[in-house]
C-alpha cells in the first residue's frame, strides 16, 4: 500500500522525510487513519491503521514532522493510543502512537498543543 511505502521512505532518510513533509504525506496517513475501519476480525484491514501509524512515528522523528502531525493529527492519536481494545494490532497502535507523542512532545512547538489536548481529555 502507499503507507507502507510512506513508511519505507520515511525511515531511509532525513532528505525524503522532508519530501513526503512537503508533498503532505501526513495529511494523507491521516486520513486513512480517519477511513481505517477498526475490524479486529479483518487483520488486513485493520492493519491499515498499523502501518499508517509506523510511517507517522518515522516522520515524527524531525521537527517540522513533528510540528506538522501536531497540527494535523494529535487528538487523533491521543484517541487511538487510548482505545480499549486487547489485541496485537491494539497493541501495535498503542506502541506506534505512544513513540509519536513522545517524539511530538520533545518539540517546544508544540507545548500548547498538547496543553489544549489535555484539557480537551479533563472535559471528557
Amino acid at each position: 500500500t502507499g503507507a507502507r511505502t510512506i513508511a519505507h521512505l520515511a525511515y531511509t532518510s532525513r532528505r525524503c522525510q522532508t519530501r513526503l513533509l512537503k508533498a503532505h504525506a501526513v495529511e494523507a496517513l491521516h486520513q486513512l487513519l480517519n477511513h481505517a475501519p477498526n475490524d479486529p476480525s479483518q487483520p488486513s484491514v485493520s492493519s491499515l491503521a498499523v502501518v499508517c501509524l509506523h510511517a507517522l512515528l518515522n516522520l515524527s522523528t524531525i521537527p517540522d514532522g513533528q510540528v506538522i502531525i501536531a497540527k494535523v493529527a494529535l487528538h487523533c492519536l491521543v484517541d487511538i493510543n487510548q482505545e480499549d481494545d486487547r489485541n496485537y494490532d491494539s497493541f501495535e497502535k498503542m506502541r506506534f502512537t505512544s513513540g509519536i507523542l513522545t517524539n511530538l512532545f520533545t518539540n517546544p512547538a508544540n507545548r500548547t498543543r498538547f496543553y489544549i489536548a489535555e484539557m480537551r481529555e479533563k472535559k471528557r
